[in-house]
């Protein structure tokens, strides 16, 4: 259990038998104590980043390992506890209605890179036909747990494809063509040089009329404006600029639309636990180009 779920766990008892202003008091100090955690579990995950570059690993065999960590740490692997979680088990309608705007209808086939618990995969799984959803994630724990928890919804009659992707190659698909990759919170996590490796292979999977589709987070300024530019939060965290994803779909032959208006109507502000899609992120488009 991580330190701000303690927290968040023990509050309404703490506030229930304690008077106001000792709540408070004690509410500021462990807001104190959960910001010293985070600064050293922020510096420990960059350690460990830095020591397995060094080894010659990559970032994305680092990230994976991390997803499979957590994901087998993470409270979600408590599949009762997971399908009491609200996010998880209604947020992902959002998702698929957002790319049924685009075009989805049940018959479609979709990829959703970066599954992860399958959050808005069960909604996809169940409505495509059968056989029609592919689901790829680097974390195989997470798919593991999200099929375990989404078997109340009968997700596996629907005969869905499942890959833990060890790299971005798009192998593993054999060559088969999708109408629709949706990529969900994806590359909000990954630096510059691995999106545009996936942007790169995903032209693999896509015939000529295919949409993939994807968030990422754009950065607020004139510097959005910039392909080499980039806001590097933290180990895995960034902003990245609109201007590289048109430049990167450009060098490797296909078109960049910027979409990210087209999310704002399934934005919720009053629900911010909820919402799926946040205005905040950019939401790209891409097709290949003519012939």
């Amino acid at each position: 259990m991580g330190i701000k779920q303690l927290g968040a766990d023990a509050a309404p008892a703490l506030r229930r038998v304690t008077p106001g202003p000792i709540f408070s008091g004690l509410r500021s100090m462990w807001r104190v104590v959960v910001r010293g955690v985070d600064a050293t579990d922020g510096v420990m995950l960059k350690l460990s980043y830095v020591l397995h570059r060094l080894g010659g690993g990559s970032f994305h065999s680092w990230y994976r390992g991390k997803l499979n960590h957590w994901a087998s740490t993470s409270r979600l692997s408590n599949v009762e506890y997971a399908r009491r979680d609200v996010y998880l088990m209604e947020s992902g309608k959002v998702d698929v209605e957002l790319v049924k705007d685009f075009g989805l209808k049940p018959e479609s086939t979709l990829m959703e890179y970066g599954c992860g618990w399958l959050r808005a995969g069960n909604y996809f799984i169940n409505y495509l036909n059968a056989g029609n959803y592919i689901g790829v994630d680097p974390a195989d724990e997470r798919i593991r747990i999200g099929r375990e928890i989404f078997s109340i919804r009968n997700i596996e009659d629907k005969n869905p494809t499942f890959y833990g992707n060890e790299d971005n190659s798009m192998t593993w698909m054999q060559g088969r063509k999708v109408d629709f990759i949706w990529c969900h919170a994806v590359f909000g996590h990954l630096p510059l040089e691995d999106c545009e490796d996936i942007i790169k292979h995903m032209k693999l999977v896509m015939h000529e009329d295919s949409q993939f589709l994807f968030t990422y987070n754009p950065i607020p300024d004139e510097r959005d404006n910039d392909p080499t530019a980039l806001v590097t939060l933290d180990v895995r965290n960034f902003l990245q600029p609109s201007a590289f994803f048109r430049e990167a779909c450009e060098r490797h032959g296909m078109v960049f639309e910027d979409h990210r208006a087209a999310a704002q109507k399934y934005h919720d502000p009053s629900v911010k636990e909820q919402q799926a899609i946040n205005v905040k992120e950019g939401l790209g488009v891409v097709r290949l180009k003519p012939v």
